[in-house]
């Protein structure tokens, strides 16, 4: 419940932000009629929502330090309520997302302008769909309040990074790196989702309250093997070495802005 003026400002905020990164992958619909406006509103819209985000960021950190915000989402599953909870972390990792993505919306159009000025509709239209569920589910995954709204939102994060990569279809060695991106990074979310069911048999719950109680219980046996397991399914996605062998490939191709949201966002956040 909205229980303060602050809460419903910093809801509206969410709010905002999930609008216009839904405006922006929506607006990949427009590169039918003109690839190059699709391009124009999808970096409008992402902009909007990564300044929304900005908001909601400093809101919190410039609020009550113990100060939280929380909201459940619709009941999308019957087995799990999806949330987003918004603390000091979550709203640091937020705010450092919001300023990198405020910088590659303001520079990408110009950018695939220069770079790609003979790109087809259905390229511009993956560019313009991909950038804005990247951000969005970035964004949102570092405000998860429980393990299945994370995995969504890491699952949508890795799917439409490997799209930004792919998105050069007159390079073969593009698609060569997004498969490579896409079995490592895989491989991670394997080991995260089995530590997760793990913890969330335990439990009885998704939510990271929950898992948290309920690993105060494990044995040091099964303690250090979820551990190892986190570990690993994050070191892959982070690009830790030897799980590193991605990055080199998949990086450089992907669009000179998003390569920036990669290297300069993603990684830090897993």
């Amino acid at each position: 419940m909205i229980s303060s003026p602050n809460q419903e400002l910093l809801l509206t905020g969410m709010l905002l932000m999930a609008a216009c990164y839904g405006a922006g992958a929506l607006s990949s619909l427009l590169a039918r009629g003109s690839g190059r406006l699709a391009l124009v509103v999808a970096h409008l819209a992402a902009l909007g929502g990564a300044v929304a985000g900005l908001g909601v960021a400093l809101g919190v950190l410039l609020g009550d330090p113990h100060h939280k915000l929380t909201q459940t989402l619709p009941d999308l599953f019957p087995f799990a309520r999806l949330s987003l909870v918004v603390d000091a972390l979550s709203a640091f990792f937020l705010l450092v997302i919001s300023l990198v993505a405020i910088a590659a919306a303001i520079y990408g159009p110009a950018y695939l302008r220069a770079h790609s000025p003979d790109a087809g509709p259905a390229r511009q239209g993956a560019q313009a769909l991909g950038l804005n569920l990247f951000l969005g589910c970035m964004a949102f995954l570092v405000c998860a309040g429980d393990a299945l709204t994370f995995l969504l939102c890491w699952e949508g994060m890795t799917l439409a990074s490997y799209v930004l990569v792919v998105s050069d279809d007159h390079n073969g060695e593009n698609a060569r790196a997004g498969l490579l991106y896409m079995v490592m990074t895989h491989g991670g979310t394997a080991l995260l989702f089995v530590a997760f069911l793990t913890l969330t048999e335990r439990a009885g719950a998704f939510d990271f309250a929950a898992l948290r109680a309920a690993a105060v219980d494990l044995d040091s046996t099964t303690r250090t093997t979820l551990f190892f397991l986190a570990f690993g399914g994050f070191a892959a996605k982070a690009g830790v070495v030897p799980l590193h062998v991605w990055l080199p490939r998949a990086h450089p191709a992907a669009p000179s802005h998003v390569s920036a949201l990669m290297s300069g966002v993603m990684l830090k956040v897993a």
